[in-house]
């Protein structure tokens, strides 16, 4: 296993020193046969398109992992000091067992390694989670994104904006086509880089007060020293391109229980001398860890193609009907979901939900789950709603999911529940709360601070002095004690589960015991289980089972209660 790095929300970054740029060093060759107008040199023009198939391959442990996909540019500026290009792109990843073997076994693994390539390998990132460099994560390069990049004539990068990360050290996608390109015509030449190795790391847990989820946060650093060249020398040449073969290497080497890493490779790239871009490369690398007496090699080959105008031209053309294929497909869908049940499809749901088959009712529910009928049908609705109170909770879960399709009016209910029971904003009701609107401990109603946006929250205490503490409702629960006019009462259609327990009086009152009369004063708080919630004067709040107090007192109780079905003293 690698050591240094497994901590929790650790990261190690190669980057440049201010001071150690990359310098291009000349080998002594004679000069090409072209004139300095033809030097090599990116020559885009503005508004050209782009697109090249890229196929990377990586051997890792008993796994044949790619990255396959379609990267695209159009260069959105040039001049003669430099080129912009918008990038969108991402590359599919899939994983392969390699031939004869069973598949994925445990052990060294490079999921989680990424790189920042400024041009070539620059960056190293080990990302944050408890597997450290194994850690499966996102990285941008998989999924489909956009990069804004500016580039110097010989390959430089200028400016970046955006992030397009492959794992085993393979860089942004978004600059793998660009190379390094000498300031003079000369047939082979070295870049050569120094660069500073950040490791980053944040302690404790991804959202405590430290942590990266933190603003907060302030993580540890220290700086190691890498190194890195590539060499070109041209092979062949003619009118239209130019085949170069290229080297690399990179070093960092073992400090203390930081473990040594090494890139070796060597491929053709292939530079478009009409277009002044990169054509081609077929390449292959192979990245070596060492940690102590563990070694592991990742043999990595790498390839792209530039795409013709005509092979461009293709691809649009399949995306624009695989588009049609989708969109006709959703309106065949929706056109079928939106049409009324038929006399058969409504007396075959009928029987099913009036059966005892979970098995049964459970297809029925997802089949009227699926349909969203522009007039629902009243017996249908009926019949589902029944579900709701069956003993199988799953049944129940399938029973609102359908529902909410069938019954205009518990949709919109469904839809407050689910706004009134998250930590987002609510929309102002503007139902006031007066001081003598009647309230309960339990009550869901929405309140603002300080002028701000309306809350969800629910009421856990009548306060005497007329305040009211709230908890704010949602994942993030926090109390908060309020004045009447920070209030307003939730919609109608709202859920209000603890509806029975009204509270019409707020402030204390004398309790008397039934045994010994003795008495107390109290702000009564609420009812459960048989028995008062209560806070002194002193503000202890305790409970008293209420056989023990008065008949006033019981009948006090019983009018805070009200008079239903959910009265705990009715006959």
């Amino acid at each position: 296993m690698l050591t240094g790095v497994m901590s929790i929300f650790t990261q190690m970054i190669f980057l440049r020193s201010a001071v150690l740029l990359a310098m291009t060093s000349l080998l002594v060759l004679p000069q090409w046969t072209y004139s300095q107008d033809a030097k090599l040199s990116y020559q885009p023009k503005s508004g050209l398109e782009l697109a090249y198939q890229v196929n990377i391959a990586v051997e890792d442990g008993d796994d044949i992992v790619k990255f396959d996909g379609v990267i695209r540019y159009t260069v959105t500026a040039a001049n003669t000091d430099s080129f912009s290009l918008a990038y969108r792109g991402g590359l599919t990843e899939m994983k392969q067992a390699k031939p004869g073997e069973r598949g994925s076994q445990p052990g060294f693994g490079l999921r989680g390694f990424g790189q920042d390539g400024f041009g070539g390998p620059r960056a190293l990132t080990f990302p944050a989670g408890p597997f450290g460099p194994f850690a499966k994560t996102t990285f941008a390069g998989k999924t489909l994104t956009m990069n804004k990049i500016t580039l110097k004539p010989n390959g430089e990068v200028a400016a970046m904006e955006g992030d397009s990360h492959l794992p085993y050290l393979l860089g942004n996608v978004s600059l793998l086509p660009f190379e390094m390109l000498p300031n003079d015509n000369n047939r082979a030449w070295r870049h050569n880089a120094k660069l500073s190795v950040v490791e980053k790391s944040n302690r404790g847990y991804p959202f405590g007060p430290r942590g990266p989820g933190s603003p907060f946060g302030q993580p540890d650093e220290k700086q190691q020293a890498a190194t890195e060249f590539t060499d070109y020398a041209i092979q062949t040449e003619d009118t239209e391109r130019i085949v170069l073969k290229k080297n690399y290497q990179f070093n960092k080497p073992k400090v203390v229980d930081d473990p040594s890493m090494d890139i070796t490779g060597e491929g053709i790239w292939t530079f478009n001398l009409r277009d002044h871009l990169p054509e081609a490369i077929d390449f292959k690398q192979k990245l070596t860890i060492v940690d102590g007496n563990t070694q592991t090699a990742f043999p990595i080959s790498i390839r792209y193609q530039r795409l013709s105008a005509d092979a461009i031209a293709k691809l649009e053309l399949d995306a624009q009907q695989k588009r049609d294929e989708v969109n006709k497909k959703q309106a065949e869908d929706k056109q079928r979901a939106e049409a009324p049940l038929t006399a058969l499809e409504k007396n075959d749901s009928m029987q099913s939900l009036s059966s005892t088959n979970t098995g049964k009712l459970t297809e029925a529910l997802d089949f009227l789950r699926r349909k969203t009928p522009t007039e629902p049908d009243l017996d249908v609705a009926a019949a589902v709603e029944k579900l709701l109170k069956h003993s199988n909770s799953k049944i129940q879960e399938a029973a609102r999911a359908a529902l909410v399709n069938w019954s205009p009016e518990f949709g919109l209910r469904q839809k407050l529940n689910a706004a009134y029971g998250s930590h987002m904003p609510v929309e102002s009701t503007e139902r006031f709360i007066e001081s003598n609107t009647p309230l309960y401990v339990g009550q869901i109603l929405q309140f603002q601070q300080s002028q701000g946006p309306w809350y969800a929250g629910e009421v856990v205490e009548l306060i005497a002095d007329g305040k009211i503490k709230v908890l704010k409702r949602g994942p993030f629960r926090q109390e908060h004690i309020l004045t009447r006019r920070n209030l307003q009462l939730a919609p109608d259609g709202l859920d209000q589960p603890r509806q029975s327990a009204k509270v019409t009086k707020i402030g204390p009152r004398t309790w008397t015991s039934v045994s010994d009369g003795t008495k107390i004063e109290a702000v009564y708080l609420g009812f459960d289980d048989g028995k008062v919630k209560m806070r002194r004067a002193d503000g202890k709040e305790f409970t008293v089972p209420l056989e023990r107090f008065s008949k006033g007192d019981q009948d006090y109780v019983k009018q805070q209660l009200g008079s239903n079905n959910d009265d705990p003293f009715a006959p």
